[in-house]
């Protein structure tokens, strides 16, 4: 008896130690042996009382680099019934060398259950595969530029003829070295082959901020789908590319003959200004638009300044943003400014700005070209006033001078570039006028509406019972518009005392009506005199429901 009791304890412990375990597999591909830079994928299959916590991997003879990839469920039927197993995959890579890795899963109780092992190796990369790998190349088009001198530097992605490029957002090749500024303009593009090799191109444009040796390298981390050891297939493999470094040898600007006003900016550059209007009245402004274009730094330049003011009254210039040209295509920076003359002048005052041109190696001043103006003199009521304006004056015997100087000056906003001078303006091309005069019309417009809508309380009968007004239905002494606005009221009202009235077909149709007049205004010659039968059956059906 003791013996029975023992065995059926056994197999009670059997049954529950059964249901407590975890059913556990691993599995790797490609059969535990891979390239290096190439990834395996290691699979994790649990079936049982599983935790919701993912399984850790536990990696011995190195540090690998894990990406979860993917999660699924399957259902298998097995002597214990049916069985949900749960899958979990993994990519992995790494350096060349050995590796023993195991699963851990974690039971709903919390204990930690292990797969066996299995190993990994990774083997270096032969001479042969080596040669197939892409390679990552830096040109520039001069490697010997002045401090602050922007360059084009090329990155070109050599690739097999069967390998493939995949298009990844914000993955692309990167330029970086100390004390250099680096600005991306294109790429990845397509270009010519090259030794028989697809090349991808970057463009870049790069500047030294400081004199001397500096370092430039690209990096790049792209996914290509490249043909396997075999050469039978075509295998995804991520690469961490690294150019060699590119020296860049940069020069001081020059000292000697470098003028006191230079902007700083290093290129080759052209100066352009336009002004609007050129034929106005002594005291009238006058807007400048300075243009500059070409392929240098741009961030140093300040608006160009005139060589004589004598006579002028300049206002501080505006600033607009860099419009870069795409690729290599010259970049604008546009200048405004507002001048204003204090006497008569036959040309507008000259602008400068002096630039580093990289290309002669030397600084160079822009001059813009000359513009004649026709001035018109400004007169006063004053017989002894001077035709011709008198510059003001700075001697301080005199403090209304400026006063008397300026008296007719227009002073006007910094800002006054799209629409050049204001005071010039056409009455027909002014939008402040054409705004005013719609609100102006469109309040017309409704004023119009309103006073045609016709005022149908005046037609009611105001304090009237429902009874009442049917009398004067009746009466048949009411016009086509009162007639429909009485009995319209009438049947308002009864809806009002009595809510179970029911929307017969012939309220429906005086509904109709009434809306119809409510929108049409006083003129009712549009509007059918309602016949004898119609309004009989109006009065009707109205006399029927006020006796409800």
């Amino acid at each position: 008896m003791n013996k029975f009791i023992a065995i059926n304890f056994l197999l009670f412990i059997t049954i529950l130690n059964s249901e407590a375990e975890l059913n556990l597999r691993i599995s790797i591909d490609p059969n535990g042996i891979i390239r290096e830079g190439s990834k395996a994928k290691i699979s994790l299959s649990a079936a049982g009382n599983l935790s919701p916590d993912d399984p850790d991997l536990n990696i011995q003879g190195g540090k690998l680099n894990v990406r979860k990839v993917g999660k699924g469920f399957e259902f298998m039927r097995s002597n214990q019934g049916v069985k949900r197993v749960t899958t979990h995959t993994y990519e992995l890579s790494g350096e060349s060398g050995k590796y023993t890795i195991k699963g851990i899963f974690k039971s709903q109780d919390g204990t930690l259950y292990e797969t066996e092992s299995i190993n990994l190796q990774i083997r270096k990369k032969t001479a042969q595969e080596k040669a197939l790998d892409p390679q990552l190349i830096v040109n520039l088009a001069n490697n010997e530029p002045f401090v602050g001198e922007p360059v084009l530097a090329e990155i070109s992605l050599l690739l097999q003829p069967r390998t493939r490029l995949y298009s990844e957002r914000n993955n692309i090749a990167t330029l970086s070295g100390e004390g250099v500024r680096v600005n991306y303009i294109d790429g990845p593009k397509e270009a010519p082959p090259k030794n028989n090799k697809r090349v991808i191109k970057f463009l870049y444009e790069i500047a030294p901020l400081r004199a001397g040796d500096l370092k430039l390298t690209a990096n790049y981390n792209p996914l290509l789908q490249i043909p396997s050891a075999t050469g039978r297939r075509l295998v995804d493999e991520r690469f961490n590319l690294k150019s060699e470094e590119t020296l860049i040898r940069s020069k001081r600007l020059p000292d000697e003959g470098k003028p006191k006003d230079f902007s700083g900016a290093v290129g080759t550059f052209t100066l352009d200004l336009q002004a609007d209007p050129l034929k106005l009245k002594v005291g009238e402004p006058i807007a400048l638009r300075f243009t500059i274009t070409g392929n240098g730094g741009f961030e140093f330049i300040e608006s160009p300044t005139p060589i004589k003011t004598e006579g002028w009254k300049l206002y501080e210039p505006t600033k607009f943003d860099l419009k870069r040209g795409e690729g290599i295509k010259p970049s604008t920076l546009i200048f405004s400014q507002n001048l204003v003359a204090e006497k008569t002048h036959e040309e507008l005052p000259t602008f400068r700005l002096t630039v580093f041109d990289s290309d002669k190696e030397q600084y160079v001043t822009l001059i813009t070209d000359k513009t004649p103006i026709e001035l018109e003199e400004t007169f006063t009521n004053n017989p002894d006033y001077n035709r011709t304006a008198k510059a003001p004056s700075s001697s301080s015997d005199s403090p209304n001078s400026n006063i008397e100087n300026n008296a007719d000056i227009l002073m006007v906003s910094t800002s006054l570039t799209p629409n050049w001078s204001v005071a010039q303006i056409p009455a027909w091309k002014n939008h402040y006028i054409w705004i005013t005069n719609a609100f102006l019309i469109l309040l017309i417009l409704i004023s119009a509406l309103i006073s045609k809508m016709p005022n149908l309380d005046e037609h009611a009968s105001k304090g009237k019972s429902p009874k009442a007004i049917i009398e004067d239905l009746k009466s048949k002494n009411l016009s086509t518009i009162n007639f429909y606005t009485y009995a319209y009221e009438c049947f308002e009202r009864l809806q009002l005392e009595n809510q179970d009235v029911e929307v017969t077909p012939i309220f429906d149709q005086l509904s109709k009506k009434y809306e119809q007049l409510k929108y049409s205004g006083n003129d009712s010659s549009h509007l059918e005199k309602p016949t004898k039968e119609e309004s009989n059956a109006i009065i009707k059906e109205l006399t029927k429901i006020s006796k409800i």
